[in-house]
């Protein structure tokens, strides 16, 4: 048995885009379907009006949230990770016994593990969102009749 993505989609009322806008600004993000990415990008436009019609001007970019948990996340991995690597370092350079030295190189490992594993997770979440921007911006380009001026503005 088949399922029609088209007609299940149509059936749960489902739009390809969502967010809020108002006369001054636009914020938009990918609908995605079945998951969902923290590290998705979100559109965050101004509106103005000029003798030409109306101007859009904004950034397309993850979430401040996600933005702000990943800078504490590589800090706490630098603050926690960094002064133990330095002191297994330390260990591992003047120490000689040979028993002892392996359990230095298995801790050397443990504090790459944390920074490592958020950069993964960053690489994986900004590759599933790779298309986005592109999406967002031929959406509104779509939706409002609009053109894109050669500075990126649409």
């Amino acid at each position: 048995m088949s399922i029609d993505k088209s007609n299940t989609l149509a059936l749960f009322n489902f739009k390809p885009v969502a967010g809020r806008a108002s006369n001054s600004f636009i914020y938009l993000h990918k609908q995605l379907g079945y998951f969902r990415n923290s590290f998705q990008d979100f559109l965050k436009a101004s509106m103005k009006e000029t003798a030409q019609g109306t101007e859009i001007k904004g950034k397309v970019g993850m979430h401040a949230f996600v933005t702000l948990f990943s800078i504490v996340w590589f800090s706490m991995a630098i603050l926690l990770g960094g002064p133990m690597m330095i002191t297994i370092l330390i260990d591992l350079f003047t120490q000689s016994d040979s028993h002892h030295l392996k359990d230095t190189w298995l801790s050397l490992v443990n504090p790459l593990i944390f920074p490592l594993f958020g950069y993964g997770l960053i690489r994986v979440g900004r590759y599933l969102a790779r298309n986005e921007y592109q999406f967002l911006k031929d959406f509104l380009i779509q939706t409002l009749d609009a053109r894109e001026i050669n500075d990126g503005s649409v």
